[in-house]
């Protein structure tokens, strides 16, 4: 006789779900619990193969959400946001943090598989991934994903993201319309998508406005935080003198551009504009305002969880990409060319 999930569920007390999640070490199963089910399922003589094609049968109603870090305030927020609607949609949510590292998200891959999660929302890293095939092992195993923030262009995956490139290409427009020419841009490596959006954004509204653009202004950041922000400030600041504003990948990079300009009192916007990215809490306690570009991350987890459970249900594999808008929020760290 083989023995079942539901045969163990029986036994145990307790839904066919948590015999599940708990066969496959899920922290969403109390310890106790899990140590419970599984000598259960080994009196009764639950096999390794009888187990494997209970889990490829069964739901596990949990969704999976992988992102970069958890500390900055963006991915923080974005974390919060998915997990509430997960939940209004019935669902369990499993968090991994792949720390922007490939091989963690290759493993956090292989779990999220071996846990039967129902589908995955994917926060790409954001570094160069020069091999991505571990996520195509989810098409194997016939579990939904999509991607959030930003796709692997290389996946053939829908995608939920604000416009990257309308946002930067609104923001240089704002700044050159203020006599701004030489603007820097502090931001990650061209070879990321994320990165290639904006400089697209940012070459658009100089060729729009007919103007050249100066290759040296791009500078490609190994890290974007708010130490190499001031860092690599300090060092602009030693090598040029014709800055006439510095915009950054995020907003917690321009905090610490505006706090190394005023340590060499520079005065802002008087001297040098300064500009984020995100409109998050970083923007509005720095000792400047900063002007800034609004990511709307409630609309995009909802939008992102909205579109999963639809695959999941429907089994919809024609769905389309979904870009939002982002809004130019103005703010005292930027002024006209004096």
């Amino acid at each position: 006789m083989v023995i079942k999930l539901e045969d163990i569920a029986r036994e145990a007390k307790v839904s066919v779900a948590t015999v599940s999640l708990a066969l496959n070490n899920s922290e969403l199963v109390k310890e106790e619990t899990r140590n419970r089910i599984k000598k259960i399922a080994k009196d009764l003589g639950y096999s390794p193969n009888a187990m494997a094609r209970g889990l490829a049968k069964r739901r596990s109603e949990t969704i999976g959400l992988i992102v970069p870090d958890i500390e900055s305030a963006y991915y923080g927020k974005l974390v919060r946001c998915i997990d509430e609607y997960v939940r209004e949609m019935g669902y369990g949510l499993i968090l991994a943090i792949s720390n922007d590292k490939p091989d963690v998200e290759r493993r956090i891959i292989k779990n999220f598989i071996s846990q039967r999660v129902e589908g995955i929302i994917i926060t790409p890293i954001n570094k160069i991934n020069h091999d991505i095939n571990y996520i195509k092992e989810l098409n194997k195993h016939e579990i939904p994903y999509i991607f959030v923030t930003a796709p692997y262009p290389e996946i053939k995956a829908p995608c939920v993201m604000v416009d990257l490139e309308d946002g930067t290409y609104k923001l240089v427009k704002y700044l050159l319309n203020l006599g701004h020419r030489n603007i820097i841009f502090l931001a990650g490596s061209p070879k990321v998508v994320t990165t290639a959006y904006r400089i697209n954004g940012y070459i658009k509204a100089f060729r729009e406005a007919d103007l050249e653009v100066d290759e040296r202004n791009f500078i490609e950041c190994s890290r974007i935080n708010y130490e190499y922000a001031c860092e690599i400030t300090n060092k602009l600041l030693r090598n040029r003198q014709d800055i006439d504003a510095i915009i950054t990948i995020n907003d917690m990079m321009a905090v610490g551009v505006v706090n190394t300009l005023k340590e060499h009192k520079i005065r802002i916007p008087e001297n040098i504009s300064v500009a984020g990215y995100d409109n998050t809490l970083f923007s509005t306690i720095s000792p400047v305002p900063i002007t800034t570009v609004s990511q709307d991350i409630e609309k995009m987890s909802w939008n992102a969880v909205n579109m999963l459970v639809n695959i999941i249900k429907n089994n919809d594999t024609k769905v389309e990409s979904i870009f939002i808008k982002p809004e130019l929020v103005i703010r005292e760290s930027t002024g006209p060319k004096l």
